[in-house]
């Protein structure tokens, strides 16, 4: 478990390290031969860390359109994947209407017909694979451009 996790941590954070190491030691040299006040240090670091995670935030939406987009064209191309993309949506859709619909009525119904304690058994993580599933498959990713890391990052500094 160790190697896969320092392995994901090496590819993770490869590019990022790549991108911050020589700009950061530039601006610790500056701070250091006193040219830079502590606030610019701070201030120079933030907007290079921000600048950096957008970096890496646009290449992997890029990628990620790419992705889609030579997916979408093999299912174009192929029978098989149409049939499994379509019965994926659908099925998947289906349970999602019956977590959110279907459930409550039946709780609903049968409260009322006197069982006031009665309760649907958890779907578990069921739900959470569906709404997944779904999103994948109609491209759901590529719309929640600008929330990514960078997003994130701004909203802490602004804390």
């Amino acid at each position: 478990m160790g190697s896969i996790l320092s392995m994901a941590f090496t590819f993770l954070s490869g590019p990022i390290l790549d991108k911050l190491i020589a700009p950061l030691t530039h601006i610790f040299d500056q701070y250091m031969n006193k040219v830079i006040t502590e606030a610019q240090l701070r201030e120079q670091i933030q907007a290079l860390m921000l600048t950096t995670f957008k970096e890496i935030e646009v290449a992997h939406e890029q990628a990620l359109t790419a992705m889609f987009q030579s997916f979408m064209g093999a299912v174009v191309q192929s029978p098989i994947m149409q049939r499994t993309w379509a019965f994926i949506t659908i099925s998947q859709g289906i349970m999602l209407l019956w977590f959110q619909i279907g459930i409550p009525v039946t709780v609903l119904i049968v409260r009322w017909y006197g069982y006031p304690e009665f309760k649907f058994p958890s779907s578990g993580n069921t739900a959470d694979w569906s709404y997944a599933l779904v999103g994948g498959c109609l491209g759901l990713g590529l719309a929640m451009k600008g929330t990514g890391i960078a997003g994130a990052i701004k909203g802490l500094i602004g804390k």
